[in-house]
C-alpha cells in the first residue's frame, strides 16, 4: 500500500470514528463492548474502504438516538455520492426517509 493510500485510509477511518462518535472506542479491544458499540464498529469496518456498494442488515438496531442519527446521515451521504446502499429494516419511518426504492 502506498503512503498516499495509507494516509487516505487513515483519514477515512478517523472521519468514521468522529461521525459515529467512537473516540472512546477507537483504541480499545472489542471484548466487553455493548451491542451498540459492536454495531458501530461493524459499520465502520464495512465503510472504511469506501465501497461502491454497501449491504446493511438492520444498521440502526441497538443504537442510541445520536448514533442512529449518525448512521442515517452516513446512509444519506452514501446515497448522495451515488453509491448503491441496500439495507433491511423493520423501521418503516427509516425506510421511507432513506430509500429511493422499497421492496417488501
Amino acid at each position: 500500500m502506498s503512503a498516499y493510500a495509507r494516509a487516505a485510509h487513515a483519514l477515512g477511518a478517523q472521519r468514521l470514528v468522529e461521525q459515529l462518535e467512537m473516540q472512546d472506542l477507537a483504541h480499545r479491544r472489542t471484548a466487553g463492548f455493548s451491542h451498540g458499540e459492536r454495531a458501530k464498529v461493524a459499520l465502520a469496518r464495512a465503510l472504511v474502504h469506501d465501497p461502491q456498494n454497501v449491504l446493511l442488515d438492520e444498521p440502526t438496531n441497538g443504537l442510541d438516538v445520536m448514533s442512529t442519527r449518525a448512521v442515517r446521515e452516513i446512509v444519506r451521504r452514501l446515497r448522495g455520492d451515488g453509491r448503491c446502499v441496500l439495507f433491511s429494516s423493520h423501521v418503516m419511518q427509516e425506510v421511507s426517509a432513506l430509500c429511493d426504492s422499497i421492496v417488501v
